[in-house]
């Protein structure tokens, strides 16, 4: 064997090795894509569920929110606020979802079901005009993402008001 035939052979030793760390390289980037992916949905999800429980943990705090959607001029001016910051919150925490759905580390189920809630937070007049008042504040992408949602969405949001009221009066469908 020649030293021309040796170094064939080391050139193709070499070129296995870097095929090899290449495909290595891309597994792993991929393994951690899924990592950040899942850690940025679960950030996301604990989130929203933060401000859901600040929702759920009193009945006081439920009662604000489910009069402010259906009733918002019963409320008091304290009340008021209170569910105005409510509805900040879970558009706050909806922004940072678009802006990490738009750049592919939170999953489009997980986002399409975070934009079923903004319609239904948003389906109602005092909702549209918190909206209008506070959209400002957002992201240009997220706010005009809600904008046109909106807009493609009327009929479904004036449904969505009419389930959403039946449902806090105790009405079903089927009564």
């Amino acid at each position: 064997m020649s030293i021309q035939d040796l170094g064939a052979i080391g050139e193709l030793l070499a070129a296995i090795a870097t095929l090899a760390t290449l495909i290595y390289l891309a597994l792993q980037i991929k393994q951690n894509t899924t990592a950040v992916q899942s850690s940025v949905a679960d950030s996301m999800i604990n989130s929203a569920q933060a401000t859901m429980s600040t929702i759920t943990g009193s009945a006081a705090n439920a009662h604000v929110f489910n009069v402010g959607a259906t009733d918002y001029d019963s409320l008091t001016a304290d009340q008021q606020v209170q569910y105005r910051y409510i509805i900040v919150s879970l558009l706050n925490t909806s922004d940072l979802m678009y802006w990490n759905f738009r750049r592919g580390t939170l999953d489009h189920e997980l986002w399409s079901r975070q934009a079923t809630w903004i319609t239904a937070w948003l389906s109602h007049p005092v909702g549209l005009e918190l909206w209008d008042g506070y959209k400002t504040f957002l992201t240009p992408a997220f706010s005009e993402y809600v904008n046109q949602h909106l807009r493609v969405k009327t009929q479904e949001i004036s449904d969505a008001v009419k389930k959403y009221e039946q449902h806090n009066r105790g009405v079903t469908s089927d009564a």
